[in-house]
Formats: C-alpha cells, structure tokens, sequence
C-alpha cells in the first residue's frame, strides 16, 4: 500500500553525467524504459508473480552504479512480496544512503525492518524521518503501520490520522485510517468517516467491509463488496467476500465463487487456499488438502497455504505426516510464527504437551505479542496441569494484549479448571465487553451460569446470546444443555436440531441430538441418528462414542465396545474412549482385560484423572479395596478438586469402613 505513484519515477542514471550531458534523446530513451519497467514491474507483483518481475529488475540493475530510488524501492518490494525482508532491508538501505532525501526509500526500509522484527531500529528510523519529511503522508503511513505490528494501536491511528490530514484524496491513508480505527474497535467514529469521505476508493471500501465481518454484520459485507470494481481489488474484495458468505453458512455459494477465481487466475495460489477454506468448512478433509497443495505447487512458500496442509492432516489424524509437514513448513519460513503454533497443534492432539508448549514458545520468541500463540500457551500450561503457571501466563498476556477478547477468554478457562466459576463467568463477560458478539464468550457464559446452578439466568444468556448471533449452531446447543439441566429433555432435543439445521454436519450438534433421544429413551432412534451421523462424519470419534453410549443404553456391552475401538481407532488418545473401553469390558466381566485397558490407557495418557479412577473403580469392584482407593488417590494427585475423584476417594474409604477418614474426606 505504500506505493509511489509511476508519474514521479526517479529516472536510471545508466552513464555517469558528464557521458549523457549531451545525449537529450538516450536520456529520454532511459527515462521511458525506466517508466515502462516500473510499471511491468509492479503490475507482476501483484499478479503474484513476483519470481519474475525480480528476474526483470536484476537484468536492468546490472551496470548501473547507483540505481534510482524508484527502482530500488521496487526492488525492495519485491523481495517483500517474495518473503524476503532482511534481503528488502539491504537494498533499501543502501539506496538510503545515496537518496536520504527521498520519502519513499525510508517508508520502505521503515517496512521492511518492520517485517523483518527489527522493530526498534525501525522504531528509530521513523520517529528520524518524520521530522525529516514533516508533510510526507507516506512516511507516517510506513510509521503507522509499524505500530500496528507492534501492537500499538493507539499510536498506530495517530500518524494514521496526520497521513489523512496531510493528503485526503490519497485512498492509502483512507484506508489505514479505517484500519487504525478498527484495531481500537472504534466502529462509530469507523462508520462516521466512511459516510464523510464515501469510501474514495475500493481498497478502503475492502477495509470498511472488514470492520463489518468483525462486527458480524455478514449481508452488509455483500452489498459494500458488490461495488468493489478495480481489478488489482479483484482477490482482496473476493476473500471478504468468501468470509462472509462461509459465515452465512452459504457455501455451495462460496464454493462456486472460488471455483470461477481459479479459472480466471490459475497461477494466483490465493483462490487455491479460499477454496481449502470452503471444503474444510464441508468437512471435506481430503479435498481441502488436495487444494492446499495446489496452492503450495504454484508458491511453495505461500504461509497459509503451508500452515492448512499440516492442520488437514491433523484433522484426518494423519499426525505423523503433519508433524513432517510442519517441520518442513518451518524449515521453509522459519520467521512465521503460525507455523511453529501448527508444529505446537500437532503435538496437542498427539497428547505431547510439554513438546507442544516448546513450541508455542518458539512462536512468541519470534512474535511476543502474537494473540494465537499467548492464547495456546494458557492452554498448554492449563493440559500439564500448571493452573498457577497458567493463570500467571494469561494475566501476563491480557497486560501485553488488553484488546484481545480470546485471552481473557483463557483466564476464564484457567478459573473454570479451578472450579472458581464465579471468577470464570466475570473473565468471559470481560470479553464480550470487548466483543459483544465473540462466539466462545457468549457460549462460555452460559456455560459457567450452569455451573453456578442459575439456570434462569443461563437460559436467558443464551437466548440473548440467540438473539446477538443468530448464525451460530453452538448457542443453541447451549440452550439445549440447560434445557437438559432442567431436565426438559423434548425443548433440548428441539434446541439442539435448531443447531443442525444451521450447520447439518456440525459434530457437537450431532452428538447432542444423539445424546437429546437417549434422554428421552428414544433408543432406536438414537441408534439410527448416531448412524446417520457417523456417514456424514466418520472422522469424528465422538460420533462413535455416542453411539457406543447408545449401545449401552441398550445393555449391548460387546456392540458398545466395538463402538468406543472404533472411536480409539481415529485418535488412540481419546479420553472418553479410554475410559469408556474399560468401562464396558467391566461390564462384559473381563476384569483383567479392564485392569489391562486402564494401565494402557494411563500409559498413554498419564495426564487423566479419570483413567485411574477408572482403574480404581474395577479394583473396588474386585473388592480390592485398598488398591481402589490408592488409584483414586492418584487421581486426586493429577487434579485436587476433580468433583469425581474426590467423591471416589470417600466410597475407597467408606469401603474400607474407616468412616471417620470418610466423613473427614467429604467435608
């Protein structure tokens, strides 16, 4: 965006002067050639094609001693475009040294420092520069813009602010300045500047229709990008689009529309991953990678695309090939900090925290204030059973980060681990005071009502929640598990198909409509949705669980069983399916085969709570009492407050007829 236009070139000096001083015509030959390729230049970077306008710019920079800002800062862009800014910063640098006087040289070093993390001799370059050139809007755009990566909203939107005051008509410092506004969440005084100006240009119209998918406002982001025309807008607007469309769950629609960008830019990578998007949100695992790879085959280090082929993988339960994947993506841009939380992704679903969180921190060492990356260290913490540790990281994070809604959603994760639901309740209405349409706060909120037991109060937060977010399945579902606290089993049945009916292939959804017939005794019924649903979703091991659960319902212990293989057979760490698989061999009288499942299920997973008590569980079954209470305690070792490990532990000693220690143990 920060870009000279092509009228105010700096002609190529290809002789010294003394050579040219009498040659008009060769000066004007050079000045046209010099124009012309400016022009190709710039018209193939944004083609994506950057590989080749880097090729043209290397052939007519041989010779020349010192080239013209402008075709160093066409240099320097392109390195950019090719994810190549230490590279960017040496030309643009050293075209710094011989044009100091130029503006557009020092936004662009400015740029590429920023993108290269070298964010305090940036910071440096650009508080010398704005005194330098007082009325250089592009200069305090390039000043702007660094704050933004740094986070720094507030500073951001004042430079934004004198770039737009400097120069109106310019649709750059429009369109930062809407940005600006938008990190703040500043929509009123975002809408009054949008009506003001009118949107001078389509890239700042792009930027007004983001402002409205924050605010879930998905019908007005059609109709702003209906009217976007430019055609170096084409992919920016389309990407808006898709979003929104796919948020309206209107994908056969979206699908369609990605499916015409391919044809119209084959070599484009970008429509490639807007079409992964699509089918991942189909569920369609194996097509959204196959279109993942075809984006990486056009642009091997296109970051989106490198990052969903590994999370496709993982989501097939490919995790061997992921973590290669992964590892290769860092490998390929190892200054991407997405990548390194993909890697730390991969090693949370393998049940490997500790390597998980290693590399959680390795994105935050490249990026400290990376908002993903300080959420999943709360999260990794919180897996190793670390809740003070946890609780410390997220506070650490909502000081370095105050806007981010989702970190003050981990501390209430954090507190609802500590079974502090009150603290918990008032963490999740300090995000949706942020964002009072955040989809995890609005859920979580009726979430820690139920477990504050204010069942009036969570359905009347879930109905508003409704009301908010009509488009979202999970607050239904919400509604429907405090219908089902209430013990109203038909309204959270109903609930939960007003969820399916807006995401059919939604797994949570499926699953409650499962679990809603079971309620209701339904049992055939039950049996006949968890097979329905298991042919819309065999990837999900949950589906099967419910219809193990279904089976037991049905005192069919070995068709149970079968069940929760089949849910151990898609992911082989799966907590519920451990412990259920024990559960039914108890139940068929397979005792050794239960003791045997339970110690490989705390093999696997030794983090879990429930897999010794259900080992306890079996021990008191074979009225080994001691044993029993001894793995009962283990669990209690894991997780203090575990409500059923602590009630266990007070049957083990019940058992063990020391009803003083019980009685002791249950106050």
């Amino acid at each position: 965006m920060l870009e000279k236009p092509l009228d105010k070139a700096v002609p190529v000096q290809a002789h010294p002067p003394h050579e040219a001083v009498d040659e008009p015509a060769r000066r004007d030959g050079l000045l046209r050639h010099t124009d012309d390729l400016l022009r190709r230049v710039d018209e193939l970077r944004r083609t994506r094609h950057a590989a080749t306008a880097l090729r043209l710019l290397e052939e007519s920079l041989v010779g020349l001693h010192e080239p013209s800002a402008a075709l160093a800062v066409a240099h320097g862009r392109v390195l950019l475009a090719l994810y190549r800014p230490d590279d960017a910063a040496a030309v643009l640098r050293q075209a710094y040294e011989v044009h100091g006087d130029c503006a557009d040289v020092s936004a662009w070093l400015i740029a590429s420092l920023s993108r290269e993390r070298h964010h305090d001799d940036a910071a440096t370059l650009a508080a010398e520069v704005c005194e330098r050139f007082p009325g250089s809007a592009l200069v305090r755009l390039a000043a702007g813009r660094l704050m933004v990566d740094r986070y720094r909203f507030e500073e951001s939107l004042q430079y934004f602010q004198k770039a737009f005051a400097l120069d109106p008509s310019d649709p750059r410092g429009l369109t930062w300045l809407l940005h600006g506004l938008r990190c703040l969440r500043r929509y009123d005084e975002l809408d009054a500047l949008a009506v003001s100006t009118g949107l001078i240009s389509d890239t700042a119209r792009i930027e007004y229709a983001t402002s409205l998918l924050d605010r879930y406002q998905f019908e007005r982001v059609l109709a702003e990008i209906e009217v976007v025309t430019d055609e170096h807008a084409e992919m920016p607007a389309l990407q808006v689009r898709l979003k929104a469309l796919r948020d309206l769950h209107r994908l056969d629609e979206a699908q369609r529309l990605a499916e015409e960008a391919i044809a119209r830019r084959p070599d484009d990578p970008r429509p490639y991953v807007e079409l992964g998007y699509i089918l991942d949100d189909r569920y369609r695992r194996g097509d959204a990678l196959a279109a993942f790879e075809r984006a990486l085959a056009i642009d091997p280090d296109d970051a989106d695309a490198l990052e969903w082929r590994t999370t496709e993988l993982r989501l097939l339960h490919r995790l061997n090939e992921a973590e290669r994947t992964s590892q290769e993506a860092i490998t390929r841009r190892p200054d991407v900090p997405q990548l390194h939380l993909e890697l730390g992704y991969v090693h949370d679903d393998q049940h490997d925290y500790q390597r998980a969180l290693t590399a959680i921190e390795q994105a935050l060492a490249i990026d400290p204030g990376h908002e993903s990356a300080l959420a999943w260290r709360v999260i990794e913490l919180r897996q190793l059973r670390r809740l003070d540790d946890a609780e410390e990281a997220a506070r650490e994070a909502i000081s370095k980060r105050p806007d981010s809604p989702q970190l003050h959603l981990q501390l209430g994760y954090v507190h609802d681990d500590q079974h502090n639901y009150q603290r918990a309740l008032t963490a999740f209405e300090q995000a949706l005071a942020i964002d009072p349409g955040h989809e995890s706060a609005l859920a979580w909120r009726v979430i820690e009502l139920r477990q504050l037991r204010r069942l009036d109060d969570a359905e009347e937060a879930a109905r508003l929640g409704i009301r908010r977010r009509p488009d979202l399945p999970q607050l239904h579902l919400q509604l429907g598990y405090v219908h089902d606290d209430q013990h109203n089993y038909q309204r959270a049945l109903t609930a939960f198909e007003q969820a399916l009916a807006i995401a059919p292939d939604d797994e949570w959804a499926l699953s409650a409509r499962i679990n809603g017939l079971r309620r209701l005794r339904r049992l055939d019924d039950a049996e006949e949705a968890a097979r329905e649903a298991i042919s819309k979703r065999p990837d999900s091991p949950q589906l099967h669980l419910q219809l193990g659960y279904v089976h037991d319902d049905q005192h069919d212990y070995q068709r149970a069983l079968t069940a929760f293989e089949q849910a151990l057979a898609i992911d082989p760490g799966h907590e519920s399916a451990l412990a259920w698989r024990v559960i039914e061999l108890r139940q068929l009288r397979r005792l050794d085969d239960a003791e045997e499942a339970a110690r490989l299920g705390i093999r696997r997973r030794p983090d879990l709570p429930q897999l010794h008590l259900q080992l306890g569980y079996l021990h008191i079954g074979q009225h080994d009492y001691q044993r029993g209470l001894s793995a009962f305690e283990q669990a209690l070792a894991i997780d203090p407050d575990d409500e059923w490990a602590l009630c266990a532990r007070i049957i083990g000693l019940r058992r063990l007829r020391r009803l003083d220690d019980a009685e002791e143990a249950a106050r």
